[in-house]
């Protein structure tokens, strides 16, 4: 939590604002960020205790987003399914740290405007 003169924000509501995601798909990337590796959509749907449409709906956001990754696995009895993860964490991370540099900037500039 980032304490910030009379209101504490929660890392959450940064991912959510600067992505323009909701508490949802924030929770299920927040999860994957913290798998080390990849998941289908009924483990995550599990795992997090939400129904798998709910899941899906989510992932489709996160991945146009391009905030998490598909990838095709084969299974040796036949057929596919989809697994999902964050590969690139680093990557998120520069681009949060810029959207909060750039706000910094807007908010000294819009203080100096006065």
């Amino acid at each position: 939590m980032i304490s910030f003169a009379c209101k504490p924000i929660e890392l959450s509501e940064i991912f959510q604002c600067g992505y323009g995601i909701s508490r949802t798909e924030y929770r299920v990337l927040d999860f994957l960020m913290r798998q080390k590796r990849m998941l289908s959509v009924k483990d995550i749907a599990s795992k997090l205790k939400k129904e798998r449409t709910t899941i899906q709906k989510s992932i489709k956001t996160l991945v146009d987003k391009k905030l998490i990754n598909r990838k095709q696995m084969n299974l040796s009895s036949g057929g596919y399914v989809f697994v999902y993860g964050v590969e690139d964490k680093s990557r998120i991370k520069a681009e949060l740290s810029e959207m909060l540099k750039n706000w910094s900037e807007s908010v000294a500039f819009a203080i100096n405007a006065l």
